[in-house]
């Protein structure tokens, strides 16, 4: 990843798909959250991406540092669940790209966050148009870096879980934007738009913290991504 376009997205609630090999026991960078920036992230910058990028509602506890989002070390956390899935299980094409919420607010119950945001239109519209325009950022700084006129690669975005994608679609339909909606394999939604001059694909998999009688479905969020490292 070029520097400029890891400098802007430096921020608490971005992050990538990589993980120290310890985390999260007490010996892991995570642990001391104000180091993964320099030491877990910087230190493997050549590594990073930002295409697909993995996309969840809200951070449901507080982060302060650069990157800290996606590498809870608490008990409580399933964030190692994508460690496993992703880094042990070697999918490669989804290692160590870009990861980041469709709201930027802490809140333990993503019912009430859904909630506030269907009942405050213009909070879905600058969480939507601000994850957009990130991703349209990210995608023209790629190809200034390789010297071409565009990206022709379409704009990747994986998304946790069905509160997050149906805020998506509800601004689509809001903004009146055409988008193309389908089911593909593995119970994936496939979902596909063009924005700022950018064609998006979007898939909706199930998120990674289900529990009770969901539990289920986090068995099957590692068939979809295995899925998806073949076709992205």
């Amino acid at each position: 990843m070029h520097l400029s376009i890891y400098s802007a997205l430096k921020k608490p609630e971005n992050s990538f798909s990589l993980w120290d090999s310890c985390f999260p026991t007490n010996a892991c960078i995570c642990n001391t959250p104000h180091l993964i920036e320099s030491k877990l992230m910087h230190a493997n910058i050549s590594k990073l991406k930002a295409n697909p990028i993995f996309v969840g509602l809200n951070y449901s506890r507080a982060i302060k540092f650069d990157f800290q989002n996606f590498h809870d070390t608490s008990t409580r956390s399933k964030d190692i669940i994508l460690k496993n899935y992703i880094q042990i299980g070697g999918l490669k094409k989804l290692q160590g790209t870009l990861m980041t919420d469709l709201i930027i607010t802490q809140g333990s119950n993503s019912g009430n966050v859904v909630s506030k945001a269907k009942s405050n239109p213009s909070l879905i519209n600058k969480s939507v148009l601000d994850l957009l325009n990130k991703a349209v950022f990210a995608n023209n700084e790629i190809a200034t870096h390789k010297n071409i006129d565009q990206n022709k690669d379409p704009i990747t975005l994986i998304v946790f879980g069905g509160q997050a994608f149906y805020l998506l679609c509800k601004y689509l339909r809001i903004a009146k934007v055409s988008y193309n909606k389908t089911k593909i394999l593995h119970n994936i939604d496939k979902l596909q738009f063009n924005y700022s001059g950018a064609s998006f694909v979007v898939y909706k998999v199930w998120h990674y913290s289900n529990y009770g009688i969901n539990a289920n479905k986090v068995n099957e969020l590692k068939s979809q991504l295995v899925y998806l490292n073949t076709i992205v």
